[in-house]
Parts: structure tokens; C-alpha cells; sequence
């Protein structure tokens, strides 16, 4: 699936690096995922201000309740900074890789 991009939104956007990163990534989700499909929560983040008031988990849930509602239910999917880990195995993900 193709989305388009503001061309502004590229402004002061290291696009080599984005582009390395981005490919690193998807070849670990795929590497991860294989053929199943899934839902991708491909960015989570609560600003530093409002942490540790629910608002991470209560994020995840919206990703959880959007999963459930295909038949079968979809796995959730998602790609964590060292800060997140945490919140993310309390709710039930493996780390991997």
C-alpha cells in the first residue's frame, strides 16, 4: 500500500537514513510476521509530560480493539524504543530481535 507524503513533511529529514531504517525494519517485521496478517501499530508515543497516566495502554487497546475486529482476529505488530519495552511485554508482546 502506497500513502502519500507531504512534500514539506520531508524538510530537514535525513531521507538516506529514513530510507536504511525503514528497510531494516520492514525486513525484521517480515522476518517476524512471515505471511500472517496482522496489524501494524507503526507509532505509538505519549508525550514526556502525560507518561505513566494510562495513556500508553489506553493506545494499545484502541490497536487491540481495531485487531479484534477482523475474523479471525488479527496479531498485533509493533517496532519499540528501549523506553517502551516495558509497557509493551506488561500488555503481552515477545520482544524479538
Amino acid at each position: 500500500e502506497q500513502t502519500q507524503v507531504d512534500e514539506d513533511a520531508k524538510q530537514g529529514v535525513d531521507l538516506e537514513f529514513r530510507q536504511q531504517v525503514g528497510t531494516t525494519s520492514t525486513a525484521l517485521r517480515n522476518e517476524t510476521m512471515g505471511d500472517s496478517t496482522y496489524w501494524y501499530l507503526s507509532l505509538l508515543a505519549v508525550d514526556p509530560a502525560y507518561q505513566r497516566r494510562g495513556i500508553g495502554q489506553a493506545l494499545l487497546q484502541w490497536g487491540f480493539n481495531h485487531a479484534d475486529t477482523h475474523s479471525p482476529p488479527l496479531e498485533v505488530y509493533l517496532e519499540s524504543s528501549e523506553d517502551g519495552v516495558r509497557l509493551y511485554e506488561k500488555s503481552g508482546f515477545d520482544l524479538v530481535g
